[in-house]
């Protein structure tokens, strides 16, 4: 499978992370809201995100905060709304340092407490692959969320299977590495 990009916070490098989960889940999972973060990032309000050198919920990043890009440069959050709208919603569990990079700002795999996730891949649509967890609200992306691969390409969290590579950050060296 491919590779994600992912951040070693502590020894602050850029490393590649192998997907080991994919969860999908139903619209009535997502809650009432997305985000929609600078005007690109769709997210729930509960997944992290690295702001301002730590982790925070999506739903308490505000304006003028700032978030770590792939390439190590902060970026500016410049608008954050609240869309009232559901859609299944996506994430991923990777190895080592449990982050990659999303639309290329740096974000928690969130550990799921579900066991339940899709073979591989999952349709965007509302009506399968529901992996429902008994949550009431999951901590995921929106469908077309563009996530970076270890290669640098760039692809769908929907389309992202288990196997797949990713760049991840490790907190502890604080650089980027490959992982599982």
């Amino acid at each position: 499978g491919d590779l994600v990009k992912s951040f070693d916070v502590k020894n602050q490098k850029l490393v590649n992370s192998k997907v080991i989960k994919v969860f999908c889940h139903s619209c009535e999972e997502m809650g009432e809201y997305y985000l929609v973060i600078n005007d690109n990032i769709r997210v729930t309000p509960n997944h992290p995100f690295y702001v301002n050198d730590k982790w925070l919920p999506a739903g308490e990043i505000k304006t003028g905060d700032l978030l770590l890009n792939i390439n190590g440069d902060a970026v500016r959050v410049v608008s954050v709304q609240k869309i009232f709208e559901q859609h299944r919603t996506f994430n991923l569990e990777v190895e080592g340092c449990h982050n990659y990079f999303a639309e290329d700002v740096l974000v928690h795999n969130k550990q799921q407490t579900c066991s339940n996730t899709c073979p591989n891949t999952c349709s965007s649509t509302c009506s399968t692959c529901n992996t429902n967890c008994g949550q009431s609200t999951c901590n995921c992306f929106i469908a077309g969320t563009k996530i970076t691969m270890a290669d640098g390409s760039l692809k769908n969290i929907e389309d992202v299977e288990i196997g797949d590579f990713v760049k991840t950050f490790n907190e502890t060296a604080n650089e980027i590495v490959d992982g599982r």
